[in-house]
């Protein structure tokens, strides 16, 4: 089948039109301008933290909220939620975010990681991070060699055809033999 340039766009727009709406419903932000990515850190729920960061609609591991801004790291490691904080900082947070107004302004998140004496965690987040980084490019890999096997099997599919419509009498030419047989004409 012809590539169906029309086709593509469409495709791409309802991809953009469901990232949006996946972004508007993921990210709303509450009346404290708190993310659910937020609220995932400050009770506990790694798992959540970990999903919502694997989404494409995931802008940042960072989001400030509006009243203090904190970032979800900051609202895990005072709320002694190790494993959010692990998730967080794995996925790249800044550890030396702190919110900018309030009693806790200028406190880092390592520094109330440090206060809960989490001391391995902060050791671990650039083991967490080098792990991340990995498991990112190896999925990255599959997906370049699964794209890279449907484009040879496609070619080859395309190359088959080409050689039965000769085979068969057919008219079907490659780039190289339209080329040749318009310089003929020409000639």
């Amino acid at each position: 089948p012809d590539y169906d340039e029309e086709e593509a766009m469409k495709k791409r727009e309802a991809k953009d039109i469901a990232l949006k709406k996946e972004r508007d419903a993921l990210w709303k932000r509450n009346d404290l301008g708190e993310t659910a990515l937020h609220v995932a850190a400050l009770r506990g729920h790694e798992r959540v933290c970990k999903w919502l960061l694997e989404r494409p609609s995931c802008d940042s591991v960072d989001p400030h909220d509006w009243t203090t801004g904190a970032t979800p790291l900051w609202n895990a490691c005072p709320a002694g939620k190790l494993k959010a904080a692990k998730v967080l900082l794995a996925k790249g947070a800044d550890p030396e975010a702190a919110p900018v107004f309030g009693e806790y302004r200028n406190v880092t998140a390592k520094t109330m990681a440090l206060n809960k004496h989490w001391d391995d965690l902060i050791n671990e987040t650039a083991e967490l991070r080098a792990a991340e980084e990995a498991r990112r490019a190896a999925a990255e890999a599959q997906a370049r060699a699964e794209r890279e096997r449907k484009a040879a099997a496609a070619s080859s599919a395309g190359g088959a055809a080409a050689a039965s419509g000769r085979a068969s009498g057919g008219s079907i030419l490659s780039a190289a033999e339209a080329h040749f047989c318009l310089c003929l004409r020409a000639g």
